[in-house]
């Protein structure tokens, strides 16, 4: 049977000779529920609310958990435990200086939060599940946002895990750390219509088959980072219509595939970007292009039979467009192939072969 419990604690007084609204403050709401197929929902509206909700389920069919803040400074804090089944959690966060805590152990599980405001923060956490899907949507500046899909020992490894990290706004964070594999992990940030400037993006990735994704539209002055180990790992990043970003990758292990993009967006060219990358390994392939001015482009590959272009969405290998961009390209060891193109002014392409 299905158990559904609502708690609603919101007031909203509108006073005939004043223009604010009095909203609800300092309340708690705690549920807790065992046993399968539960349902909760919390809504809360006002400041300094909070909300804890724990699920438990043991080999049954899986829970939902809606919530919804609106207002400042609110917390909420979901537990969801289960060995069968899917458990989803649904928050909605509206309003400033609001934090959530997403905890979902074990069995295949859906976790959803939108935050809408400034200096928000969200932990998404994932253990010992398969097949589950964090998805965060954050619109404002200054938020935080962190999903680690963390792998235990035994019979309860994460496995084919999927993060989306989405944030539009300046001076926001994003954070993926994943353990395991067959993950994926994408990290958007900005869109065409809005500039998203001065953001900091890092992706993890410990294990085999994973994929990572970064992509930044109309950005400047932006931070990114991605580090892969393991083998047969996909990464991919884009920079459309930015300038000033900085974007470092470190991938170790064999068989790995690599493309990147500094390009055009609404008729704007991409500058003063730089990308730097170190591949180390075995087999490994690399290959992207670049369309703008006085960029950087700093690839460093160990190993054996690793190729730069003529394989994995072939570009070929480094292209260029446009002036005063500058690609090196540095390979150690044995059988190694690297392909530059260069079309454009003042532009430098250095290939080195030990």
């Amino acid at each position: 049977m299905r158990q559904l419990l609502k708690i609603t604690t919101t007031l909203a007084l509108g006073l005939v000779f004043t223009a604010g609204t009095t909203f609800a403050q300092s309340n708690n709401a705690s549920v807790d529920q065992s046993g399968d197929d539960n349902g909760a929902t919390v809504e809360q509206v006002g400041s300094s609310n909070d909300a804890a909700l724990t699920q438990r389920n043991y080999g049954g069919s899986g829970h939902e958990a809606d919530l919804y803040q609106e207002g400042t400074d609110n917390m909420a804090e979901v537990l969801s435990q289960g060995g069968a089944g899917t458990n989803m959690v649904d928050l909605d966060q509206v309003g400033a200086n609001n934090s959530a805590t997403i905890a979902q152990l074990w069995g295949q599980n859906t976790a959803e939060i939108a935050q809408t405001g400034d200096e928000n923060v969200v932990n998404v956490q994932h253990r010992g599940s398969y097949q589950s899907t964090a998805e965060v949507m954050q619109d404002g500046d200054g938020n935080v946002a962190e999903v680690l899909d963390i792998g235990q020992t035994g019979s309860n490894p994460n496995t084919g895990n999927e993060a989306v990290i989405d944030q539009d706004g300046d001076g926001n964070e994003g954070v993926v750390d994943q353990a395991g594999d067959d993950h994926s992990a994408t990290l958007k940030q900005g869109d065409s219509a809005y500039e998203s400037d001065g953001n900091y993006g890092d992706i993890r990735q410990e294990g085999n088959g994973n994929t990572a994704s970064f992509s930044l539209k109309r950005g400047d002055n932006n931070d990114v980072s991605i580090s892969q180990t393991g083998d047969q790992n996909y990464s991919e990043y884009s920079v459309a219509s930015g300038d000033g970003n900085d974007l470092d990758v470190s991938v170790e292990g064999t068989a790995n595939r690599t493309r990147f993009s500094i390009d055009s967006d609404w008729g704007s060219f991409s500058s003063s970007n730089t990308l730097s990358v170190d591949k180390d390994g075995s087999t490994n392939y690399f290959t992207g292009s670049i369309k703008g001015s006085s960029n950087t482009v700093d690839v460093t590959q160990h190993g054996d039979a690793n190729r730069i272009g003529s394989d994995w969405y072939t570009k070929d290998g480094v292209s260029i467009v446009g002036d005063g961009n500058s690609a090196t390209i540095t390979q150690m060891s044995d059988m190694n192939s690297a392909s530059v193109t260069v079309n454009g002014s003042n532009n430098t392409a250095t290939v080195t072969q030990n």
